[in-house]
């Protein structure tokens, strides 16, 4: 099937009256904790009004489970002009601030209509949601099972910013669906993430090629490049998968994600199983509850360093309310788990900072990618919209008043790199977290992000600085540039993996970042002569083969970088598109291009057989 520009559907809009009327009956019960169910007038007082239209109605249900203080039952409904009856079931086991949360195990069963249609024994860890479905079903139909599965126009999807373009045109060495698994088939409430059932990282410590590293997820990826139906129905799964996590603090006076500036004054406990909170001082703020019975089983964690780019493009292409609230969800938990660099303010500035608490680059950078996740899926309507706006707004107002507006369109030094503390305590350092950072801005850009033309403007001028950090590093043989082939910084003429973009003329002075005085290396050519002869190289700057980075692949450090530097010149900025023309002739560029492998970091690119994904963002500013 394929959906054109038609005439907008007329006629009377479907209502939750027609559930009363046809006798519509559906429970989620367990074997320990009681039952939540809904027939009759139900039906006519959803939680939310979700679509109303002609053709297809939606609606969003809840209730307790039982007298349980923590676990609730949700159902997400769609009722089509046919008459035709689908809903997805999911529980809940996750509030901010209601005490002794804890995991929930037992069976649980979905029934509608009189019939059982799911029933499982499952651990419904604390802070955890998951959909009430198994194997190939991704939702559950009254009658016969009407499933289609869709193919959007990717190119399409492409213009308006919201995935990474695919440009079909070089022959891939791996098959879109690899023997080994790793692409989803079927799903289980809470399965445990393993190579061959899942992309989905399990404990986002996973680097260099990992399927959940980059600016957009490998899942996410497979959907836009594979027409079949598996390629559609993996990423809704993976998507499902985030639920697992347990991230999931629902403001128990709203019931929904929690309103940054209601909430400012809360911060995650320490303890909760989220990895990099330990590394969180005490802010003095309101903690969320003790775990019952302490941390319990953290199989899924969540770590902000690693975290995959939340469930965008499920969102746009089902529809789903449970998609769009899982990419607020993971702006709110990223929020309360940084309360020393918001400051008990009500925005959540995503920032590195060496003290009290270190938060690397990469950790801001893809914070920063997913509030803007949260600020683009939800409506304009949704209460939360201005919530996670007001926060993109404050991170705009931040970094250009920082590093732009004090000293002009050169910003605070000639290399556009921001205050970083990488894996250490002071200074800046490596540059694949330099382009996580150029990548998040990037997409955000391209989201078009910021509420007034004031604050757009800002947005891209701060990121056309930054792009400096990436095209400065593809530079020609002269002498004031960074030769191109060594844009990874670690390279086969060295073995410091974590090279050093240390911006100081003497790379053991501190520079002033406040004032802007640097000491700053006079040019990219300059901190090169440093750089490659600390690693022992001693040759000549000649043009040749592209270096390899960790490890020496086409799908860590020298992709991300490739990454960063499509994305700069995709938005135009200042000599990105001469640098990418010149990683382009090198002798080896095709190598890199066969040999990217099936993950999301180069540029999107997964598992097809005869597509490559670029990060090219073909947007007018």
């Amino acid at each position: 099937m394929r959906l054109g520009l038609g005439v907008q559907p007329t006629g009377t809009l479907l209502s939750a009256a027609s559930l009363r009327a046809a006798g519509v009956t559906a429970s989620i019960e367990t074997d320990k904790y009681g039952t939540a169910s809904w027939s009759g007038a139900d039906w006519e007082s959803p939680f939310v009004h979700w679509v109303s239209g002609p053709v297809m109605s939606s609606w969003i249900y809840r209730k307790p489970v039982g007298s349980d203080e923590h676990l609730t039952a949700w159902l997400e409904v769609r009722l089509w002009a046919t008459g035709d009856l689908e809903v997805l079931p999911w529980i809940e086991n996750g509030y901010l601030l209601k005490a002794a949360p804890g995991g929930r195990p037992g069976v649980y069963r979905f029934v509608l209509d009189g019939r059982e249609r799911f029933n499982m024994t499952v651990p419904v860890h604390h802070h955890t949601r998951q959909p009430l479905i198994s194997g190939q079903a991704l939702s559950h139909w009254l009658g016969a099972d009407r499933t289609v599965t869709p193919k959007h126009n990717a190119t399409y999807l492409a213009t308006t910013g919201l995935v990474t373009p695919m440009l079909a045109a070089v022959q891939r060495n791996l098959p879109a669906f690899p023997s080994w698994g790793g692409v989803s088939a079927s799903f289980t409430p809470y399965e445990p993430f393993t190579p061959t059932t899942t992309i989905h990282s399990t404990n986002m410590g996973s680097a260099g090629g990992s399927d959940s590293i980059g600016i957009q997820p490998g899942w996410e990826s497979i959907a836009l490049v594979d027409n079949s139906k598996l390629g559609y129905e993996q990423m809704l799964r993976e998507s499902f998968r985030f639920g697992a996590h347990q991230i999931h603090y629902r403001d128990e006076s709203t019931q929904r994600p929690i309103r940054f500036s209601t909430r400012n004054g809360v911060q995650l406990r320490y303890g909760d199983p989220l990895l990099n909170v330990a590394n969180a001082e005490d802010y003095g703020l309101t903690s969320t509850p003790v775990l019952a019975g302490g941390k319990g089983d953290d199989t899924n964690k969540w770590a902000r360093s690693h975290q995959p780019g939340s469930p965008v493009l499920a969102y746009v292409m089902s529809g789903r309310f449970w998609f769009m609230e899982e990419c607020q969800h993971i702006a709110a938990v990223n929020f309360l788990s940084t309360p020393w660099t918001r400051k008990g303010t009500p925005y959540h500035r995503c920032e590195p900072v060496r003290t009290p608490a270190r938060m690397q680059m990469r950790e801001a950078a893809w914070c920063f990618r997913n509030l803007v996740n949260a600020s683009t899926v939800t409506p304009d309507d949704d209460p939360l919209k201005q919530e996670f706006d007001a926060s993109v707004d404050h991170n705009i107002d931040y970094y250009h008043g920082r590093y732009i507006a004090p000293f002009g369109s050169n910003g605070l030094n000639p290399l556009g790199l921001i205050e970083h503390v990488g894996n250490g305590t002071t200074g800046g350092d490596q540059a694949w977290q330099y382009d996580f950072w150029t990548m998040s801005w990037a997409r955000a850009i391209a989201h078009r992000v910021g509420s007034t033309t004031a604050k757009r403007k800002n947005a891209s001028a701060f990121f056309e600085w930054v792009s400096r950090s990436i095209v400065g590093r593809c530079g020609t043989t002269a002498a004031s540039d960074y030769l191109y082939r060594s844009l990874s910084t670690s390279h086969a003429v060295g073995n410091a993996e974590y090279s050093s973009l240390f911006p100081g003329s003497n790379p053991n002075a501190y520079p002033d970042w406040n004032g802007g005085s640097g000491p700053w290396w006079e040019s990219w050519g300059a901190y090169y002569e440093y750089n490659a002869r600390a690693q022992g190289y001693t040759g000549a700057k000649v043009d040749g083969p592209i270096y390899g980075g960790y490890s020496s692949d086409a799908n860590a450090w020298t992709m991300h970088a490739i990454n960063a530097l499509r994305a700069s010149a995709s938005l135009q900025a200042p000599g990105a598109a001469a640098a990418m023309a010149r990683l382009e002739a090198s002798q080896d560029w095709w190598w890199w291009v066969s040999r990217s492998n099936p993950s999301g970091i180069w540029g999107g690119d997964t598992r097809p057989t005869n597509a490559h994904a670029t990060l090219t963002l073909p947007l007018e500013l």
